[in-house]
């Protein structure tokens, strides 16, 4: 499925209700100030801009070893242990290519397309959750309220609330440290 197609997907499958405006509001000093966006009007945003946060260079494609060193560097996390879990190669990183990349003269030259490279950031082979933890361990027939929930609640956050930074960072963080619910908050300037 192309980005496209999943955004047109995702819209088909829309609220119909529109949550909230992009329009500026302003505060009492004088900033601008925007409401959060729902999610349609952040896809709207998003189609109009021509930016994908992916692009190698004037590239429309990574090589392998550029897609090796994203394994690496991005996806990995350093803490984990090297023999069960190596380091991403050549080979891997061709046979994922290989596997997603629909343009077959891409995928014979090494390289993965945009399209490849979001089928496989939303592939099974790239879940936040281990396939073992969709197995439950009880009936789970009780009430919400009797179970313990790990959540998040301005993740985004690396000091203060009010004064402190924020970073993405920190959504990987805390969902490596094995947290279930996380808040996320989209701001637009």
């Amino acid at each position: 499925m192309t980005c496209k197609e999943t955004v047109s997907a995702w819209q088909g499958a829309r609220p119909t209700a529109r949550h909230s405006q992009t329009t500026p509001i302003n505060s009492a000093d004088g900033r601008s100030i925007r409401k959060r966006l729902d999610g349609s009007s952040f896809f709207h945003t998003f189609q109009l801009t021509n930016k994908t946060g992916i692009s190698v260079g004037s590239k429309k494609h990574m090589t392998a070893a550029q897609f090796v060193d994203f394994l690496n560097k991005t996806q990995r996390d350093p803490r984990l242990n090297e023999i069960l879990h190596p380091y991403a190669n050549t080979t891997r990183a061709k046979d994922i290519i290989a596997q997603y990349e629909p343009n077959k003269y891409n995928s014979q030259k090494g390289q993965l397309s945009i399209d490849g490279f979001l089928r496989y950031l939303m592939s099974e082979d790239n879940n936040i959750i281990a396939p073992s933890r969709y197995e439950l361990c009880d009936e789970m027939d009780h009430p919400l309220a009797h179970y313990f929930i790990n959540s998040s609640h301005n993740t985004y956050l690396t000091g203060h609330q009010l004064t402190g930074r924020s970073s993405t960072e920190m959504y990987r963080q805390c969902l490596l440290a094995g947290c279930r619910s996380v808040e996320s908050a989209v701001r637009c300037l």
